[in-house]
């Protein structure tokens, strides 16, 4: 339809969150990168990051003030920031406030974590926390986790069915796999 009156017209002005876009853990005590997508940048451009939850008293909470609008914050997740499952990030244009953005869903912030959980009926969906809610494979714990010297994967018994290599890369040394 390009180029025809079917075609869908972009706006011109736009912001656009795209992490966190729902699910991801974030623990307190490491920093995570923030990412959208604007059409405005450069010299004097901002935003404002806001972290929204109905759950945590005080919400929301301005965790960038006038941000330069390059598309990405480092956000430390202090310990003032309390663990809750129903986070939203927002970012807000100052040039232009009505034009904001919210996560495509929520995330969590927890409490720092150093176990975590893989057995034969788990469920890579699960969050791989606790005993009871293990994911289904070492990988998928390694790609949701920024897993830190110290950490523990803990394997339950059972074959395991492996399609590919499963690569520790040199941010992982110091990580433990036990089973």
């Amino acid at each position: 339809y390009g180029d025809s009156e079917q075609a869908s017209k972009s706006p011109l002005q736009y912001v656009i969150v795209l992490v966190p876009d729902g699910g991801e853990v974030w623990q307190q005590n490491e920093t995570f990168q923030v990412a959208w997508r604007s059409d405005a940048s450069g010299a004097g451009a901002t935003v404002d990051v806001i972290l929204r939850s109905s759950s945590v008293p005080g919400s929301p909470q301005v965790i960038g003030d006038d941000v330069p609008n390059s598309g990405t914050f480092d956000w430390l997740i202090t310990t003032d920031t309390p663990p809750a499952t129903d986070y939203r990030i927002e970012v807000v244009r100052n040039d232009n406030p009505e034009l904001i953005d919210a996560s495509g869903a929520t995330f969590t912030v927890s409490v720092p974590i150093s176990n975590f959980y893989v057995a034969v009926d788990g469920d890579d969906a699960a969050s791989g926390l606790c005993a009871t809610e293990p994911k289904a494979s070492i990988a998928a714990i390694l790609q949701t986790y920024d897993l830190e010297s110290g950490d523990t994967i803990i394997v339950g018994p059972g074959t395991y069915s492996v399609d590919s290599n499963i690569l520790l890369e040199e941010q992982d040394s110091g990580v433990l796999i036990r089973g």
